[in-house]
């Protein structure tokens, strides 16, 4: 796997700074179809899961936009809908 596989593994650690840095790197490789993709083979919708809601804001902010931004897919709106 590549950087995306990578990050999205990282979502499981407990740190709130590593956490914040992982989830605004993957906001911003969300905009691209190909990593946008590869998010949602890794079943990302269901890592977000323990971000919304959760004690830090701006974890939950920075879950909630990158979710926003994987929103314009289908297949995430029906993973998202199924949690």
């Amino acid at each position: 796997g590549g950087i995306v596989s990578y990050l999205c593994s990282m979502l499981e650690r407990n740190n709130p700074d590593l956490l914040y840095i992982v989830l605004s790197f993957l906001k911003k490789l969300s905009v691209f179809g190909s990593n946008k993709d590869e998010m949602v083979e890794k079943d990302i919708c269901k890592k977000l899961n323990r971000f919304i809601p959760c004690q830090n804001a701006l974890l939950t902010q920075t879950a909630l936009r990158l979710l926003f931004n994987l929103s314009f897919d289908n297949e995430v709106r029906e993973r998202v809908s199924a949690i």
